[in-house]
């Protein structure tokens, strides 16, 4: 049966009186990282993805990764001479390009009353924004292979 107007509505306003009261807790996904040198023409894990099997394209392998992150790590690892510590450089070296950047969407996120915020990716775009705004995040990391890794800064 489809939702009624007037319900619609209603689950707009409770989640909006919820953001305004600072009790939602706010998740961005890798979709939510976008380049900002491109004005968000494009996702950091799209970019991170085509970068990630640049050799095996300019040696004419086929390869349709795009939106593929997973898929293009998996071909990067399996290449000759790779393997996960060239992964994680790669990986790291892509995402300082951006460090110190943000996005629009991510400055008006960080004007809004979050209390706590999820983020799926490497970008620090929500941090830099949360500081832009004059708000100072407390955040870390989480490494699910090894939690010695686990940082708070």
């Amino acid at each position: 049966m489809p939702e009624s107007s007037a319900l619609k509505d209603m689950h707009i306003r409770r989640l909006a009186e919820s953001i305004r009261r600072g009790s939602c807790v706010l998740v961005l996904g890798p979709e939510a990282a976008t380049n900002p040198d491109e004005n968000g023409s494009e996702t950091l894990s799209s970019l991170l993805a085509r970068r990630l099997v640049a050799d095996r394209q300019a040696a004419g392998i086929e390869t349709h990764v795009e939106n593929d992150l997973a898929l293009a790590a998996e071909f990067y690892v399996q290449s000759p001479n790779r393997d996960r510590l060239d992964l994680e450089i790669e990986t790291r070296d892509l995402y300082r390009r951006y460090q110190g950047k943000t996005t629009s969407l991510h400055l008006e996120l960080a004007r809004l009353p979050f209390r706590l915020c999820l983020t799926t990716t490497f970008d620090r775009f929500l941090e830099t924004a949360f500081e832009s705004v004059g708000k100072h995040p407390v955040s870390g990391a989480y490494h699910f292979r090894d939690p010695a890794l686990r940082t708070e800064e």
